[in-house]
């Protein structure tokens, strides 16, 4: 092999070496602040995209956040003909565990108001939260 074969291999390994940003343990260990808003904010991409639906049961809800003395702080609803409800489900329950751990942790507490599941409606071929009414929803 002869030097000049070499040299471009070498400058490359140097210069990827002396180039990389130097990172410590600490630097790739998030805390659980920063992942979950790195979680929150990948499942609010995902909702971003209009949740488009044919009829109310591709409408689904998933509880989102973690009361203090227990339950959902909110509920985001999603369509399954728009959104990969499976990757969606599994993002807020880690979100989920996440907001629980640290409640734990911070001895937080809350009022214990429940947060009640909305009603969705395929209404103009998007999934709907129908108003809060005594009456039933009405498919449209």
């Amino acid at each position: 092999m002869h030097f000049a074969q070499v040299m471009p291999f070498s400058l490359l390994a140097m210069l990827t070496i002396c180039l990389a940003p130097a990172h410590t343990l600490a630097d790739s260990v998030l805390s659980l602040e920063d992942e979950m808003r790195l979680l929150e904010a990948e499942i609010h991409k995902i909702l971003e995209v209009p949740q488009n639906c044919e009829v109310a049961i591709q409408c689904h809800i998933t509880g989102y956040g973690n009361k203090p003395c227990g339950g959902f702080r909110s509920y985001l609803f999603y369509s399954t003909l728009s959104t990969d409800g499976t990757r969606l489900e599994s993002l807020v329950e880690s979100y989920n565990k996440i907001d629980q751990k640290l409640n734990q942790q911070n001895n937080m507490m809350g009022t214990c108001e429940a947060a009640l599941p909305p009603s969705l409606i395929c209404q103009n071929s998007v999934c709907t939260e129908v108003p809060f009414s005594l009456s039933p929803p009405v498919e449209q």
